[in-house]
């Protein structure tokens, strides 16, 4: 229960930060402030060596590719606030070839549609002349969605008692802040960096199994680190904290993989900056991340891994989409 109220505590602190200076700043040079069609490319392939599985089923090759797309307005009595409707597809796929690597849960297609209203700005903080605090981009949205499932066939019988349809709606934030400071006239850059993806969602059944259904998933995602940048190029060593926890009571809201902790550190080569594209994120990354289950997971944690390695590419790409923003989209 201390656990709950904390992890709770942070994310509201943290998202009503978001829209208090949201609203101050109103949308500032964010995006146009017109209607428009928009996309976002979010992929993230790599290597993962227990993916907090079984200690005994190791090595993981997923490839998550998200899609989305729709149309945006703006809505002219308040400036700060538009809404988008949308269509996603989230594709997940283990390119291994491992019995574990053809399981249902990791080779599916979500799709459907949905709408979000969204409060976002970015915003800087001067203290020094030479020094800066800068939000890059931060937002906040409140988004319902309606998906359903179809599985990739890959020999692995899928179970009938497996939802094909979902509900999901709440909220989730992207916040990236960072601090540059150039070391010298070559155009050598230094300094720190935040960033945190955040979602606080009901889920109907989230595919999990018929007539055990009603999930509200809390997840923290944040990334503090440092970086050395040169010519579009930029080192980031960090460290990485992810919470997860299903707020409610039942026996299938106390699994292991919606009720745990991961942490550990991980480095990063930034080449986003090498592309024309100045929304652009490319990151070839590696982190060691150790894993905690809840108390509440008890016996259901017997077994499953306590660490992974993780290795691989995350690319984001926007089309139409707000500037700067980067993060999970799905």
């Amino acid at each position: 229960m201390r656990l709950k109220i904390v992890a709770l505590v942070f994310w509201i602190g943290i998202m009503g930060w978001t829209l208090k200076d949201t609203l101050i700043a109103q949308a500032i040079d964010v995006t146009p402030k017109k209607q428009h069609l928009w996309l976002e490319i979010w992929n993230d392939d790599g290597y993962q060596k227990t993916n907090a599985w079984y200690e005994t089923q190791r090595n993981f090759w997923l490839s998550p590719l998200a899609v989305k797309g729709g149309f945006r307005f703006y809505l002219r009595k308040y400036s700060f606030l538009f809404v988008d409707l949308y269509l996603k597809a989230d594709i997940l796929w283990d390119l291994g070839n491992k019995e574990h690597n053809r399981f249902f849960w990791n080779n599916n297609l979500k799709y459907g549609p949905g709408i979000r209203i969204r409060v976002e700005h970015r915003r800087y903080f001067e203290f020094y002349e030479q020094y800066s605090l800068k939000v890059n981009y931060s937002n906040l949205d409140l988004f319902v969605e309606y998906l359903g499932i179809s599985f990739i066939n890959r020999g692995m019988d899928v179970p009938e008692n497996i939802p094909r349809n979902n509900l999901r709606t709440g909220l989730n934030s992207w916040i990236s802040i960072d601090n540059n400071y150039r070391l010298s006239t070559k155009g050598i850059f230094c300094g720190v960096w935040f960033e945190m993806w955040s979602d606080l969602s009901y889920h109907s059944t989230n595919f999990f199994m018929k007539g055990k259904d009603k999930f509200n998933i809390l997840t923290l995602c944040p990334k503090v680190g440092l970086r050395v940048a040169y010519r579009g190029v930029a080192l980031e060593p960090y460290f990485r904290f992810d919470l997860v926890r299903d707020l409610l009571d039942q026996d299938w809201n106390k699994e292991a993989w919606s009720n745990n902790r991961k942490y550990g550190p991980g480095i990063r080569l930034s080449l986003g900056e090498l592309t024309k594209r100045t929304d652009t994120s490319i990151y070839v990354y590696t982190e060691y991340v150790k894993i905690d289950y809840h108390s509440r997971v008890g016996w259901k944690s017997a077994g499953l891994s306590n660490f992974d390695i993780r290795a691989g590419i995350n690319l984001w790409i926007p089309f139409g989409a707000s500037k700067g923003s980067r993060g999970m989209i799905h």
